[in-house]
């Protein structure tokens, strides 16, 4: 196959964007040892393209109403472009919240006051992707939750969601979807907190390992995922002192950076697949 490849615009990728590249072209090396040509660009044709599929990180509005296009001709799509709008948080959350899969309580934020009662409290931005430190904020008293949104409303954000701080376990995951010929691949961890883009985890204090069942967590994983549509994914969680697991994050595309080698053989034999 004839495949573009098309990396994530850099303000989407704050803090990542060695990473995100690093992945992809890690990709794109398996896919050219399987026998596929493979060319990055970030230049689409629909209605003559060369490309018989696109593997991209991206999430301009730009290049995602040209891949939904592309898609039209035929040209396989990796993530497809509405599975990656509907990572962005509001949709997600409401997708999740229909499928019944396990993920806090979110509410709505209307105008610039901050709720009266309920912290500490996340805040979050709804509309589009985290590119910004201000973007996920969390507040310990209804003060710094109305300076939080006052400072999103300046950078022009419209929807803010909030949340309740849940006690646990932050844990990682990584997932890429399998096919008839080819097994699901899954992997988590426990992150660093000094070593993340916006060292949130910080606020659950110290990990203390909860037991959970991995099961379970990679059963909700890739219920999430296919309720979203996407193939190529990771995420968050929170794991309670009883061992129950709610989703608080979906991405699509991830950088992999702790499985990166495992995860370009996954999402390469996937593509590969689909030849």
């Amino acid at each position: 196959m004839n495949i573009a490849a098309i990396e994530r615009a850099h303000e989407h990728s704050p803090g990542m964007v060695d990473n995100d590249h690093a992945i992809l072209a890690a990709t794109a090396e398996y896919l050219r040892a399987m026998g596929h040509n493979v060319e990055f660009t970030n230049i689409l044709q629909p209605q003559n393209c060369k490309f018989d599929a696109v593997i991209h990180m991206s999430r301009t509005k730009e290049l995602l109403e040209a891949l939904k296009e592309t898609e039209k001709y035929s040209t396989r799509i990796f993530n497809t472009p509405q599975a990656v709008e509907h990572c962005s948080r509001s949709t997600f959350v409401k997708i999740l919240a229909q499928k019944g899969i396990p993920q806090p309580i979110y509410i709505t934020i209307e105008g610039n006051d901050a709720p009266c009662e309920g912290y500490p409290m996340w805040l979050k931005r709804g509309d589009g992707w985290s590119c910004h430190q201000g973007d996920v904020v969390f507040a310990k008293s209804r003060i710094e939750a109305t300076e939080a949104i006052q400072n999103m409303r300046k950078r022009g954000v419209k929807e803010i969601l909030t949340s309740p701080h849940i006690e646990g376990d932050i844990i990682k995951f990584y997932g890429v979807s399998g096919s008839d010929e080819t097994p699901p691949f899954f992997r988590l961890y426990y992150p660093d907190a000094t070593k993340s883009k916006f060292q949130l985890e910080r606020h659950n204090g110290e990990c203390h390992k909860y037991p959970f069942h991995i099961e379970t967590l990679q059963s909700i994983a890739f219920a999430a995922a296919k309720a979203i549509g996407i193939d190529i994914f990771g995420g968050d969680c929170i794991v309670s002192p009883k061992g129950e697991i709610q989703i608080i994050d979906i991405n699509d595309f991830p950088s992999f950076k702790s499985c990166r080698d495992e995860a370009a053989v996954a999402i390469a034999t996937l593509i590969n697949s689909k030849k």
